[in-house]
């Protein structure tokens, strides 16, 4: 029996980073910093999970399977200015890392009216418009 082993490629995600705005606490009076850290989205490489095939005296075909890595949102881990001794209240908002893909108009106006509505209710839209006039 002969195997062929074939080196697995590995894909990779892109890294993003995630943006935050921050609110500024206010304690009797005298406002505390709050000075955020940013958690990056990791560049994780996707495992191939290769199945080596065996064939007598031939060699293996690899059946590849590429393993997904899911996009997450990155987590804020905050440093929070303590005054007088008292640590400050703040509230903060976390930005997720999202795909945005543009939505296209592929039909004209009166095409997309056709697709809402079908012949049908055209006719008895025109019925109900004749019997009002």
């Amino acid at each position: 029996m002969k195997i062929a082993l074939v080196n697995p490629r590995t894909t990779r995600v892109q890294d993003k980073t995630a943006h935050v705005s921050s609110r500024i606490a206010q304690l009797h009076g005298k406002p505390a910093p709050v000075i955020p850290k940013i958690a990056r989205v990791q560049v994780k490489p996707a495992p191939v999970i290769s199945k080596i095939a065996r064939v007598k005296e031939k060699p293996a075909l690899v059946i590849q399977k590429i393993a997904r890595v899911r996009e997450k949102p990155a987590p804020v881990i905050q440093k929070i200015a303590r005054i007088q001794g008292k640590p400050a209240q703040a509230s903060q908002k976390t930005a997720q890392v999202k795909k945005k893909s543009a939505q296209i108009n592929q039909y004209p106006l009166n095409t997309r009216i056709n697709r809402i509505y079908s012949k049908q209710d055209m006719v008895s839209i025109s019925h109900v418009l004749f019997l009002l006039f």
